[in-house]
């Protein structure tokens, strides 16, 4: 049967959902609760595009769009609540460029995603009251109704990232290119879905409240279960001067790895993925299923669909007291053979020492450790990484490593340097609370876009040395 074109008085609405993440079960009856609504109302056409980058789903949904008919295009991200009446209310402003609900950030301090342009041309927050339709410079792009017919007046691609994001670039094209309207319905209250809680725009106040009442006072953080009688160096800056352009480094790189297969790393897991940005889990494999741990299905998750190196943190959480030297080695074996066997071949080789080598005095084997890995990470000081290859190339004192405390990191982020790499590593929500691990995300990103850093996985770094 052949599809019902658009027509003037019968509006053909592309639904645009760009999958890059499990869907959480109550979005999903959300999704598919208001869809049925509203096909009830409008003729729709869903378009749904997974594991793409967000950039290029987004074209590639509007181009799908705009090839079957559809006279405007409503995008869905995967993270949003969504009220039934949502396209009633957009439609009736269907004749602007983009209309959009109104959503806040889920991460403190909750922002609106509206923004105007001040007068050196930076974008400041909108500040949109609630109840009115409002013209604004940008909006959020995941709950937004965009008229085609307008933007097939543009030139493609649609959807660019430059000096802004992606979605920002494009209401801006709208607004100089073609003068057009960008509004903001502030009728319409997006749930958007964080780490712990759905951000509304009526529950902002008692969200931020609970998040003032349970900060607590950030201390020099050890690795997670360190030797009490061990003094290792304080996890603080440290102005060394190196040349590692053998990596092939020449902006700041920025490496995320997390230990001991806490079960709340598969959340930064997802965290991570929604920012197209690559993790490395180093997993012992005797933890895979405990309370409070990662299970196979898990990381099978984080590995195949989120794109996550699996690898290799010893077959116990133990350190060097309660092993020999060849009983080291041969739990290191073991857990790489554990990674073969389950297709979690990139992070073979690839060895975080547990406690670090100061914590878990690993000092005396680290000749045997070193020929028997491609790359240790070690976090007990600033010596951070040893590479192993066919010169035994040793990086110490060229990798800057910090641990699960956000607000060094964020200290960091103002003053790093070209040619350096900076690990960033965590273990659970206990130590690094869920918003501040959003907001640190979202700095990266906003860093990676500018043009000031990369951000690369450890496995990218070995891959330099080859």
């Amino acid at each position: 049967m052949e599809k019902l074109k658009a027509t003037e008085k019968e509006p053909l609405i592309g639904i645009g959902l760009p999958i890059c993440d499990m869907v959480i079960p109550t979005v999903y009856y959300n999704h598919l609760a208001v869809i049925a609504a509203w096909s009830t109302q409008f003729k729709i056409e869903l378009i749904g595009i997974p594991g793409m980058k967000i950039t290029r789903a987004r074209e590639t949904i509007t181009r799908m769009g705009m090839s079957r008919g559809c006279t405007h295009l409503l995008f869905i991200d995967s993270d949003h609540i969504l009220p039934s009446n949502m396209l009633t209310l957009l439609m009736q402003n269907q004749d602007a460029a983009m209309v959009s609900g109104l959503i806040h950030k889920k991460i403190y301090p909750y922002e609106q995603v509206a923004f105007v342009l001040d007068k050196d041309g930076s974008l400041q927050d909108a500040l949109i009251p609630e109840n009115v339709v409002v013209e604004v410079d940008s909006c959020a792009m995941g709950c937004t109704l965009i008229n085609l017919e307008k933007l097939k007046l543009l030139n493609r691609p649609y959807f660019t990232n430059g000096h802004f994001r992606h979605d920002i670039n494009l209401c801006l094209k709208f607004k100089n290119e073609l003068g057009d309207r960008i509004l903001v319905d502030s009728r319409i209250h997006i749930g958007h879905v964080g780490m712990r809680e759905i951000v509304y725009p009526k529950n902002i106040d008692i969200l931020r409240k609970r998040h003032d009442e349970t900060v607590v006072p950030t201390t020099s953080v050890r690795p997670l279960g360190e030797v009490s009688d061990i003094t290792a160096s304080p996890m603080t800056e440290k102005d060394v001067d190196a040349d590692i352009k053998e990596l092939g480094v020449n902006k700041p790189v920025i490496c995320l790895s997390f230990d001991d297969c806490c079960l709340s790393q598969y959340k930064y897991g997802r965290g991570l993925k929604a920012y197209d940005i690559v993790g490395t889990f180093f997993i012992n494999p005797s933890m895979i299923g405990l309370a409070d741990h990662l299970n196979i299905a898990q990381l099978r998750m984080m590995h195949d669909e989120w794109n996550h190196i699996i690898a290799n943190h010893m077959w116990e959480h133990v350190g060097a007291p309660s092993l020999s030297v060849e009983e080291t080695i041969e739990s290191i074996k073991k857990t790489d053979t554990w990674l073969l066997d389950n297709k979690f071949e990139e992070g073979c080789g690839l060895f975080a020492l547990p406690y670090g080598s100061v914590g878990g005095r690993w000092n005396e084997y680290m000749p045997e450790i070193i020929k028997n890995t491609k790359l240790i990470r070690d976090v007990s000081n600033y010596d951070g990484v040893h590479y192993n290859g066919d010169n035994s190339i040793d990086y110490n004192n060229r990798l800057y490593a910090f641990g699960d405390d956000t607000d060094v990191m964020f200290k960091i982020l103002d003053k790093i340097k070209n040619d350096h790499i900076y690990l960033f590593y965590f273990h659970n929500d206990q130590k690094t609370f869920d918003p501040e691990f959003e907001r640190l995300l979202e700095k990266l990103d906003e860093l990676r876009t500018a043009g000031k850093i990369e951000i690369k996985s450890i496995a990218d770094l070995v891959q330099a040395t080859a």
